[in-house]
């Protein structure tokens, strides 16, 4: 059982400024022609070898990695909500939610083909789950409707995950938390829907249920828009991610004290007994723009062993002067954003 409650009583920031401990390595570079973006417009990234493919408001774009330079366009006149990347052969998969469509791209980001999907869903996210296979999430609330798909083009099946079954009631909280979470994990992707304490992998064929969330008494509830200021603490899992030795785990909790709410997104590092390791996790260097800010979204790449990362870096001169790393000081496309990674450090001896 994974303890998020316990993990919320347990928490002490822990902050990594030392490479070695948690980080083994590190880097940054600009990303070409996203000058005129905002971190908050870099809806889904991944990586996988030296290709950094990046939905940048609804434009996909392919990156040479760790350099940031910009290799092609995905070109279309569909405005992407979201995207998958088929790690055997290379292509890419674009949702475009608002016309229920999927759009398949060589990895040289020709068009290849597209498909309609049924409209009576709201589409806003789809995933590879290895093989070619294809997992398509909706907005459906209260019970998730969740399709898989065993080749592009071909028929939709609905997977077995379960909600609440109860009649449609309105979520006061204010975590702005997801509705559905998705990670990477050695196997597959893991599935965590808000209203059910299931994670489940989903492998190929397979929707299998890996372990049970605790979000004890303070999780995300139903109920009406005029008790929400009542509900004094609550919590929510914002990101998921297995690792070789790790699980990585960002998650949210609102606190209302004397009628003032106050919230914090962290991270925290298990072991994969899921015992914590820290809970609370950010790490960064001292006078640098290089910091992997828990509080944001953050990105895995595809094999797993790189945390990736945007910011602006206006936003932190706004509050002190940080240096740039050295590669970037006399860069000319200082107006970009940046693209920050940060390889994770295994376990040597493994005890556990």
């Amino acid at each position: 059982m994974l303890d998020i409650e316990e993990l919320q009583n347990a928490n002490c920031i822990v902050i990594d400024d030392s490479p070695g401990y948690q980080i083994q390595n590190y880097g940054a570079a600009f990303l070409d022609s996203t000058g005129g973006f905002q971190p908050k417009d870099i809806c889904k990234m991944t990586a996988m070898g030296e290709s950094l493919y990046v939905l940048a408001d609804g434009e996909l774009r392919c990156y040479e990695f760790p350099s940031g330079k910009l290799r092609h366009r995905f070109l279309s006149s569909h405005c992407f909500s979201s995207f998958a990347l088929d790690t055997l052969t290379g292509t890419l998969y674009g949702l475009d939610g608002k016309r229920a469509e999927l759009v398949s791209f060589l990895s040289d980001g020709r068009e290849n083909g597209r498909m309609q999907l049924d409209r009576a869903y709201t589409y806003t996210n789809v995933d590879c789950t290895g093989g070619g296979q294809l997992v398509l999430l909706t907005d459906e609330f209260p019970d998730p409707a969740v399709f898989k798909m065993k080749t592009f083009g071909g028929e939709l099946i609905r997977l077995p995950v379960r909600g609440k079954g109860r009649k449609p009631m309105a979520l006061p909280d204010s975590l702005a938390c997801p509705l559905q979470v998705v990670g990477n994990g050695a196997e597959g992707k893991f599935y965590k829907y808000l209203l059910n304490d299931t994670l489940y992998l989903l492998k190929g064929d397979s929707c299998l249920p890996v372990f049970i969330c605790n979000m004890g008494k303070d999780g995300a509830r139903f109920g009406s828009k005029t008790h929400a200021l009542k509900n004094n603490r609550r919590l929510c899992i914002t990101g998921l991610w297995e690792t070789g030795d790790y699980w990585w785990i960002q998650y949210r909790s609102d606190y209302l004290v004397k009628e003032k709410l106050y919230r914090c997104t962290t991270m925290a590092i298990l072991y994969k007994d899921l015992k914590i390791k820290d809970s609370g996790y950010e790490f960064f260097i001292q006078g640098k723009t290089i910091a992997m800010d828990t509080r944001f979204p953050v990105f895995l790449n595809e094999e797993g062993t790189c945390f990736l990362q945007i910011y602006d870096r206006a936003d932190h001169l706004k509050e002190e002067k940080k240096e740039l790393p050295y590669n970037l000081e006399n860069a000319p496309d200082r107006d970009n954003l940046v693209l920050n990674y940060f390889y994770w450090k295994p376990i040597k001896n493994k005890k556990r």
